[in-house]
């Protein structure tokens, strides 16, 4: 479970929106919002009296070198520094110090100002004072380089500019992302802020399907299709994309080209007040992390989001979910509701909205309106609807309920609660911080959920114990119920009870002592002996085959009689019966002429017993019984 703060900094107010994530599932906790206003900033602190007054009497001594200036940057805590102008903060925790009606606290009349803990003050360091910041170069390391030594943060980066070298805009514009951090407490697990889009160029363009299948390489292409399509020296820009589509050979990516001076001026701005974003999305391509927290535009479109601000309007279409189309248009809430400027309207949307359609997009199914302009939801909604939108209806964007906005106002934080979106959003989506601009790794969120990590560890291996516990157990159960059917059919089978997968193999296989209960030459055994000892040459006629066999005595003998053509054919029979090696005895008995006096009739009598075979002890009959004759 994670806590996300989408930051939203428009020209006039920064909102935020605090969601939490968990599972997929994305849930706003709270709408915050604050104003920028420019001209209301603390008091500057008093001038010393060039003379002191007399000892007990009014007055405030001459600064002395020992003391720094009141409100000067890196001033001790105490210093009536305003919260966040001297000194970096921690994100939502701003400085506390005495203050006077006036402004900063001064030290009384006679008084030596004091250092940190009551003690002496500390000499005046040089480094105190953060390196004047030149924007004007080609990345974050030229613009956070100064010119003389740099004075560093623990971890290692240089600190932000001072307040005086900020613009009066700039100097509200952070005391109202202050207010915003200072009201969440604890602080969030991510923080995602955006850039307008006016401040980028996005384009949509069609490159070779098989650029978009080798890793890496839409990134470089890009720059070169994007240099001559863009305002600014192309090297000194940030290039981002997102694939938005594919059509057989070619896809249609939505890329964007930002200065790098505007993205680290940005982060700058943010690191002053102690929030390093996770992401930096761009104009109206931050709207399509609404698709988590509205199911309405998780699917389906495509739909129409139109973002009206105080000075420029962004357009967003969403399909599935995913932004096909962005622009930001240069005419605010008053351009769009002044009745003067009526047909450049419709003529701006009508431009960006054929420019969709010419690029093979579908007709808008619904358009939702957000920003600012949903407080002229009354007349801008019909008016659109009517001359651009073909009929569709312009609706206020339906957000979901949180604490610190009324429906009427949540349609207004549309762009913060898309930037938080965009966090949890599956797939590549554009995000400027890259490069010279990537997000440095650290363990910071390990160390701030160590705690709940353990714990989730603790319990899954937990589980895993039990489970493999639980298994065990049961197939310990199935496998006595196994060996107990073993042991009954072993029983059964071969009268010698077994609970050994190994020893049920042995019986199975015949390496156990237990006694074949069947002699070695059964009836069917004695009549093939006597069909392989009469040669085919020899014609014989069998009148009678007598065999009887004891299967307890496991010994027999058989009688034949037949008819051959001369007693040599006879000898013969008698020769190949001796050569068996279970017929003990032959006996060739009489003889007498055949019927007609053709051929001979012959009788035999052998005896039958193999050598291996034993006669059976009472243990070991297992049904023994006498063969009928045959």
């Amino acid at each position: 479970m994670a806590r996300i703060l989408g930051l939203d900094i428009d020209t006039h107010a920064v909102r935020a929106v605090l969601v939490r994530s968990s599972f997929g599932r994305v849930e706003p906790l709270r709408y915050l919002e604050a104003p920028i206003v420019v001209g209301e900033e603390p008091a500057p602190p008093a001038p010393p009296d060039p003379a002191p007054g007399p000892q007990g009497g009014p007055g405030v001594p001459p600064a002395t070198p020992d003391a720094p200036p009141a409100g000067a940057f890196g001033a001790p805590e105490g210093s009536g520094t305003a919260p966040g102008f001297g000194a970096t903060q921690d994100f939502g925790t701003p400085a506390q110090g005495p203050e006077t009606p006036g402004g900063p606290a001064t030290p009384l009349a006679g008084e030596q100002p004091l250092g940190p803990m009551g003690g002496p003050p500390p000499p005046p360091p040089e480094a105190q004072r953060a390196p004047r910041l030149d924007l004007e170069g080609a990345g974050l390391a030229d613009a956070l380089e100064p010119e003389e030594a740099p004075q560093s943060e623990p971890d290692g980066e240089p600190t932000e500019a001072p307040v005086d070298d900020l613009t009066p805009e700039e100097r509200a514009r952070r005391r109202a992302i202050e207010a915003i951090v200072a009201q969440i407490s604890p602080p969030p697990d991510q923080v995602v802020a955006g850039l307008d889009g006016k401040e980028a160029s996005l384009r949509i363009l069609e490159l070779p399907a098989g650029v978009a299948k080798k890793a890496g390489k839409l990134a470089e292409v890009l720059p070169f299709q994007l240099d001559d399509l863009v305002p600014f020296d192309i090297e000194e820009t940030v290039v981002d994309h997102q694939v938005i589509g594919s059509d057989g050979p070619t896809v249609r990516v939505l890329a964007t080209a930002v200065p790098k001076t505007t993205v680290a001026h940005r982060l700058r701005e943010l690191k002053a007040v102690g929030v390093d974003p996770l992401m930096l999305p761009v104009g109206a391509a931050a709207l399509d992390g609404l698709a988590p927290l509205t199911p309405t535009l998780a699917e389906g479109g495509p739909f129409l989001i139109v973002e009206v601000e105080e000075t420029n309007t962004e357009l967003c279409i969403l399909e599935d979910g995913i932004c096909t189309y962005a622009r930001s248009m240069a005419m605010g809430e008053e351009e769009l509701v002044d009745p003067r400027k009526k047909l450049q309207v419709i003529g701006a949307f009508k431009r960006s909205l054929g420019a969709y359609r010419a690029s093979g997009g579908r007709p808008i199914e619904r358009a939702f309106l957000c920003g600012d302009g949903v407080r002229q939801a009354g007349s801008l909604g019909p008016f659109l609807s009517e001359n651009v939108l073909d009929g569709v209806p312009l609706e206020s964007l339906p957000m979901p309920e949180a604490e610190g906005a009324s429906e009427f106002d949540r349609p207004r934080f549309a762009r913060a609660a898309g930037l938080a979106g965009h966090a949890v959003i599956k797939g590549k989506r554009i995000d400027l911080r890259k490069g010279e601009f990537a997000k440095r790794r650290s363990m910071g969120l390990l160390r701030t959920h160590g705690r709940m990590l353990a714990i989730c560890a603790a319990a899954i291996f937990l589980s895993f114990v039990f489970a493999t516990w639980a298994r065990w157990s049961v197939l310990g159960d199935e496998q006595e119920e196994l060996r107990d059917r073993l042991a009954a059919v072993t029983e059964e089978l071969f009268d010698e009870e077994t609970r050994s997968a190994e020893q049920a193999r042995e019986l199975l296989e015949g390496g156990t002592n237990v006694i074949d209960p069947l002699p070695t030459m059964t009836a069917f055994d004695v009549l093939d002996a006597v069909t392989k000892a009469i040669p085919p040459e020899i014609t014989h006629d069998t009148r009678r085959l007598d065999i009887e066999i004891d299967d307890i005595a496991r010994e027999g003998r058989f009688e034949l009689q037949g008819t051959v053509a001369s007693i040599a054919e006879r000898d013969t029979i008698v020769a190949k019966l001796e050569e068996h090696e279970c017929f003990t005895e032959v006996d060739p008995g009489p003889t007498s002429p055949g019927p007609g006096n053709e051929g001979l009739n012959y009788r035999l009598e052998v005896q039958i017993q193999c050598p291996n075979d034993e006669p059976l002890t009472p243990d070991d009959e297992r049904g023994g019984r006498r063969r009928g004759r045959s």
